[in-house]
C-alpha cells in the first residue's frame, strides 16, 4: 500500500512541512499535521497552517536519486522523453504529459530539479 502524504509551505515562514492534510469546514484555512503529532491536554498542538496553493500530494514514487516525487515538482527527463515537465494530477492519476501511464514507468528516469512554488 502506498503512503498518502502531503506537503505545503508554511504561512509564517514558507518552509515546507510534510504530513496529513486538513481543510477547515469552509476551506478558508489549510493545515498539515506532521506524521508524528504532539498531543497536549487531548489536542494535537503541532498543526501547521499552510498556503493552500502550495499543497501537493505524494505520488507514491521516487525519482532517480530516491527523492519522493510530489504534485507540483519539476522533473527532468531524458530528452527523448520530453525534457523538463511538471508533475500534475490529471484524470485520476499523476502524470507529466508523456503519454498514458508513462509516469509510473518513467519515474526512475526522472530527476527532480525544483517545483512550481519556489520558481526553481
Amino acid at each position: 500500500m502506498r503512503k498518502i502524504k502531503f506537503r505545503g509551505m508554511r504561512v509564517d515562514n514558507v518552509d515546507w512541512v510534510f504530513g496529513n492534510l486538513i481543510y477547515d469546514s469552509d476551506d478558508r484555512y489549510t493545515y498539515i499535521i506532521p506524521h508524528k503529532p504532539i498531543w497536549e491536554f487531548g489536542k494535537i498542538t503541532n498543526i501547521i497552517e499552510v498556503i493552500i496553493e502550495t499543497v501537493g500530494q505524494f505520488t507514491g514514487l521516487q525519482d532517480k536519486n530516491g527523492i519522493d516525487v510530489y504534485e507540483g515538482d519539476i522533473v527532468k527527463l531524458p530528452k527523448e522523453e520530453g525534457g523538463i515537465k511538471e508533475v500534475k494530477f490529471l484524470d485520476g492519476t499523476f502524470d507529466y504529459g508523456c503519454g498514458v501511464h508513462s509516469f509510473r514507468y518513467k519515474s526512475n528516469e526522472a530527476i527532480i530539479i525544483g517545483n512550481i512554488h519556489e520558481g526553481k
